[in-house]
């Protein structure tokens, strides 16, 4: 009700529909931001995870001998394969979900955008249930990312 009342005080013709489009700069610059943050903050394990395998192996070797380090170095092999393989369903997963996560934004966006008429028209709940099952649509690609991050 509140968004109803609001968009009868706003002026269509004082914002251009264009400016409200979800490629806007604003969300490219957040999306920029937010990689430059994750890199920052995992640019360390380049380093990092390398170090600590090679230390752990010279432990290995000096308390259990040749053997124990075929047998890490197996384990690892094996391990990194495995990521590998989810890393690669992740990433398609991801790519599916920005798919999802936009359809759903634009049908918000054109209901709100269009709030006159789908008030007058009574027609709420058509809406509702087209971005509910934009929605569902969008947890099922998170249910099924959330799997894979588990396994790593």
């Amino acid at each position: 009700v509140l968004l109803y009342w609001k968009s009868l005080k706003i002026h269509y013709a004082a914002k251009p529909i264009e400016d409200e489009c979800l490629g806007n700069p604003e969300n490219i610059q957040i999306g920029d931001t937010n990689n430059v943050m994750s890199f920052i903050w995992n640019i360390h394990y380049l380093w990092a995870i390398p170090f600590k395998v090679a230390l752990i192996i010279l432990l290995l070797y000096t308390k259990l001998g040749t053997s124990a380090v075929y047998g890490t170095i197996g384990a690892i092999l094996l391990l990194l394969s495995g990521q590998l393989f989810v890393m690669k369903k992740m990433s398609s997963i991801s790519s599916v979900l920005i798919e999802a996560t936009v359809k759903r934004l634009k049908k918000i966006v054109d209901f709100l955008t269009y709030v006159k008429t789908v008030k007058l028209q009574a027609s709420e709940s058509l809406v509702e249930n087209q971005i509910k099952s934009a929605r569902g649509s969008e947890l099922k690609i998170l249910n099924r990312d959330s799997f894979y991050s588990v396994m790593l």
